[in-house]
């Protein structure tokens, strides 16, 4: 008997010192050592009480899975869509309501639900994705708007802009605003934006490909650098409140920081750059917000908004007490003629699907991942291609890095087990 408990002692060890010295960050070099600009007081109060006005005019605001409504991109999955309902923990409604297909940044949610995001917390899945659901717009038609207009052509966004992008980059392609609003408990998890290629971009393929593409560093040579400046418009002053940006550009298990303070900015390509923000109110938790379901932050036109969940209220939040930012990115490119020529791209020049996951096998094969692909399915191979080239960081600080509380969406025997633990 003392041999076999020596036996489970030693092993129980040996977990626990690989999970404790195991590397928190293994970010590829490439996406290392990129231009971060912070600036305190980018905009005048004027500007930031012209952005709440403007997302106010909106009324309501989807949450964030939802934003394949946006792009629509001509293709959501690579095959893998099954029929409805989603049973699959990994897959999701698309954006027609029709199939299950791997959500859109299935590379985000899934490494925020496993690692418990920069904070490493232990949250049951239902918790975690509602923490995830921040509130987004994406506007692509940014010129029809008079404030999206001057944001994204003012002087000041230029300047910021041609810091960030590589050196020589004397030409900046505007090409989409975001207003994103947090009550409080949210987050937004580990991730790079999406990303751009020549022949590739998010209208074309699901932005979990993109973000592979990128890790992978198999693409490079198609790479079309950005930027993007998150600035916050929310008008309260209390840095105790969290929600730090926070971004790796060193290969240090811990983050580099900016805080969201009112009027400040800061610049990065966040399409090679891997960032995050802590949680808001890191004490509070949101409504539960099934991923399923259509949820919306609703304007009630009297100060205050609504959490609601296929119509139904769940959560009413006065103003003050929500975070916002804007978000606008441009394309960096050395001259006029290389923009032009990336507008003047056609259908017939971007690249298919075939070629791209053409170019993954055979690196995994290279790598001895594995040596044969026939009759591998559409499912097997994203879920092979995230877990191999896509790499977040995670928490530098908690103990164990892994969400266990979890696990009982893919192992349901183990909620018995788990809950008298887990929140």
């Amino acid at each position: 008997m003392s041999t076999i408990l020596g036996l489970f002692f030693a092993v129980c060890i040996g977990l626990l010192s690989f999970v404790v010295y195991k590397p928190r960050n293994l970010i590829p070099s490439h996406m290392l050592g990129h231009n971060v600009v912070d600036r305190p007081h980018f905009f005048s109060p004027d500007t930031t009480l012209a952005l709440l006005d403007f997302v106010r005019s909106f009324q309501t605001i989807p949450s964030s899975q939802r934003d394949a409504e946006f792009t629509k991109p001509s293709r959501e999955d690579i095959g893998e869509a099954t029929d409805m309902p989603c049973t699959n923990p990994f897959l999701l409604p698309n954006r027609n309501r029709t199939k299950c297909v791997f959500p859109g940044r299935i590379d985000v949610g899934r490494h925020y639900i496993r690692s418990g995001g920069s904070e490493g917390a232990k949250e049951t899945y239902e918790t975690a994705t509602s923490r995830l659901q921040s509130f987004l717009l994406y506007l692509f038609d940014w010129e029809k708007y008079k404030i999206t207009k001057t944001l994204l052509e003012d002087a000041a966004f230029i300047e910021l802009g041609k810091s960030v992008c590589p050196s020589p980059t004397d030409v900046l392609d505007p090409f989409q605003l975001n207003l994103i609003a947090q009550v409080p408990g949210q987050t937004v998890a580990t991730h790079i934006d999406g990303a751009y290629f020549w022949g590739a971009t998010r209208f074309d393929f699901p932005q979990w490909l993109l973000a592979a593409m990128v890790f992978s560093g198999l693409f490079e040579k198609s790479f079309i650098h950005q930027v993007q400046i998150v600035g916050y418009f929310h008008q309260w002053e209390d840095s105790t409140r969290g929600g730090d940006f926070l971004f790796w550009n060193t290969s240090s298990d811990k983050p580099l920081l900016a805080r969201p303070t009112s009027r400040s900015a800061n610049a990065v390509d966040g399409s090679k750059t891997v960032h995050s923000a802590g949680v808001y109110m890191a004490g509070e938790r949101p409504p539960l917000m099934p991923p399923t379901s259509l949820n919306d932050l609703v304007y009630n036109g009297d100060g205050t908004w609504s959490i609601t969940s296929d119509g139904k209220v769940l959560r009413t939040y006065s103003e003050d007490m929500l975070r916002f930012s804007v978000v606008y990115r441009a394309r960096c490119f050395p001259n006029e003629a290389e923009r032009a020529r990336y507008h003047a791209q056609t259908k017939s020049d971007v690249m298919s699907l075939e070629s791209i996951l053409s170019v993954f096998q055979r690196d995994l094969k290279e790598r001895g991942i594995r040596s044969d692909f026939e009759g591998i399915s559409p499912y097997d191979m994203g879920i092979l291609i995230l877990d191999t080239y896509i790499t977040y960081p995670y928490s530098p600080t908690a103990i164990l890095p892994y969400n266990y509380c979890a696990l009982p969406r893919l192992m349901p025997w183990t909620a018995w087990l788990l809950s008298p633990i887990c929140p």
